[in-house]
């Protein structure tokens, strides 16, 4: 997906990880300008994900990306700690441009 986008948006650095675990830990070392993740990783599931990431990396935007078609693209109900979502059959490089530049302000 990144590689279709790669002519908008200039990635300096793609880290990817596996689980949450993993990402507190490359979260804690490093500052990031986006990050995105599915929301159902093999250790995290859900709004467990979102609380997590968020509270972590709070002043940085992230975008979840899940199979659950029941959440609001806009704001999740009642998880206000989900502000940028694509579900994963509307995903393609078109969709993540646009939810990276509207998480960025571009």
């Amino acid at each position: 997906l990144l590689d279709g986008i790669s002519d908008k948006i200039n990635f300096k650095k793609h880290t990817h990880v596996k689980t949450l675990q993993e990402g507190y830990t490359v979260c804690i070392n490093e500052t990031f300008d986006l990050v995105y993740s599915d929301l159902n990783l093999t250790d995290s599931a859900g709004s467990e994900t979102s609380k997590v990431l968020n509270a972590l990396i709070e002043d940085t935007p992230v975008i979840f990306i899940s199979n659950n078609k029941t959440l609001n693209p806009n704001a999740s109900k009642g998880d206000s700690s989900i502000n940028h979502f694509i579900n994963k059959d509307e995903l393609n490089s078109e969709t993540l441009y646009q939810s990276i530049k509207t998480a960025l302000q571009i």
